[in-house]
């Protein structure tokens, strides 16, 4: 299905033309421009007199983002006071696992000088409502903000795997490489792979990491 919206007209604004022209042509809908050098705008004016100006404007452009992808989200915020430390982790690591870019909790101070726990969720915009209502139930909120057209810049992003050998074993864990333009950014081992081997091997878990991408550094360029 694509978005739709009401406005304070009782007549039709779009035809089944029209209509059919942005279901083949737009493969993205939002709420707001991106960061953007525009190009070329055209404007089309109708003879019905509206509410509001009888215009349509097309905008061309390319998003400024120096070789960085520009990536729509939607926001998720709350606020609670009443929730434990453990539970607020607890919550974190579900939102994750169902699904969403990123959480984090700020201790806050709140009204009557209750402390608290300010939470923000990235989320692909299709899953908002999803995970609000996860939000809402681990945590007991009865609201959550909803800021529904965020955009964030980000570097290409692509997991490769690396060979190491700890503690007399093999290990193939993975590493999050971060490239702009093709060219080599950073790279950071994969948490849960550098935990289990950690396990497994007995050795502290900041070590593992560091073995693990200095093997990322012998074998990327």
């Amino acid at each position: 299905g694509k978005p739709i919206r009401g406005v304070a007209a009782n007549v039709e604004l779009t035809t089944p033309t029209g209509a059919a022209l942005l279901v083949t042509l737009v493969n993205r809908f939002v709420n707001t421009y991106p960061a953007m050098r525009i190009d070329a705008i055209g404007y089309g004016v109708g003879a019905r007199k509206l509410p509001s100006p009888n215009l349509v404007r097309v905008c061309i452009g390319e998003a400024s983002a120096r070789g960085l992808k520009l990536q729509e989200i939607a926001l998720l915020e709350t606020n609670v006071d009443d929730v434990s430390g453990e539970v607020i982790g607890y919550t974190i690591e579900k939102l994750i696992a169902e699904g969403a870019l990123d959480a984090s909790a700020v201790p806050v101070l709140m009204k009557k000088g209750r402390l608290g726990f300010f939470i923000k969720v990235l989320t692909k915009p299709k899953d908002a409502e999803r995970l609000a209502h996860v939000l809402m139930l681990e945590t007991g909120t009865l609201g959550v903000r909803v800021l529904p057209t965020v955009h964030r810049y980000t570097l290409e992003r692509e997991i490769v795997q690396v060979d190491v050998k700890l503690a007399g074993r093999k290990f193939k864990p993975r590493v999050k490489v971060a490239r702009e333009r093709g060219k080599l950014v950073g790279f950071a081992a994969e948490y849960e792979d550098a935990k289990k081997i950690a396990e497994r091997t007995g050795l502290p878990l900041r070590d593992v990491m560091r073995r693990v991408e200095e093997a990322a550094r012998r074998k990327i360029r």
